[in-house]
């Protein structure tokens, strides 16, 4: 079923490119309602060895950058050095989803070990953040291999790239954070995106 509502997205994207040049008329091609499961996210005890690891390898350091920030695996992919701004502990999205360019607010945490990372590894000032084993960019799939190494040897349930972002989600939802709040750290293009951690983790109902 999954597979279909791709294809019928794509066609959705298709037909209203049609409408926009006016070769079809404008139509609204509603796609059928799917059952929304709750993505897997970390536990908690994964949670703290993450954030509590004081390593300055490359997997230790994205794993955090993850999980403290919630960003996809295209904007890290592309992140550079120059995107780190310690001074005012700040990360340069550049290579969002939307096309846009954003600040995000990074913890000190954070700040202090991509410190220490980018020393540790002799980074250069106009160089990828996190290269690859060659120096390039990681591909999607080469990140996702890379980190699902990580997973094992940590031990972790889960694996991959995406269960840090939804980890990120549920932790922001869980601790109060507005669904207006939520799209903008979590660069999404629509607010019911966001409502969906919030629905999930939010604590009102369980606080009621």
């Amino acid at each position: 079923m999954q597979v279909r509502i791709l294809y019928l997205r794509a066609v959705r994207r298709f037909y209203k490119f049609g409408a926009e040049l006016d070769a079809v008329p404008t139509a609204n091609v509603k796609l059928p309602k799917t059952l929304k499961k709750v993505k897997p996210t970390f536990s908690d005890k994964e949670v703290e060895i993450i954030l509590n690891s004081r390593n300055t390898s490359k997997a230790d350091v994205i794993a955090l950058v993850l999980l403290t920030t919630g960003m996809r695996s295209a904007t890290l992919r592309a992140l550079t050095v120059t995107d780190f701004n310690p001074v005012e502990n700040v990360l340069q999205l550049r290579h969002l989803k939307n096309g846009t360019e954003t600040l995000l607010p990074i913890p000190c945490r954070l700040t202090n070990r991509l410190q220490r990372y980018i020393i540790a590894n002799k980074l250069s000032t106009d160089g990828l953040l996190f290269p690859n084993a060659r120096g390039g960019q990681f591909t999607a799939n080469g990140l996702n291999h890379f980190m699902n190494k990580y997973c094992r040897r940590k031990g972790f349930e889960h694996k991959g790239v995406h269960i840090f972002r939804h980890t990120y989600g549920k932790l922001m939802a869980r601790n109060g954070c507005p669904s207006i709040t939520l799209m903008h750290c979590l660069t999404h293009s629509s607010i019911q995106q966001s409502e969906q951690y919030v629905n999930l983790y939010g604590l009102e109902l369980r606080d009621a």
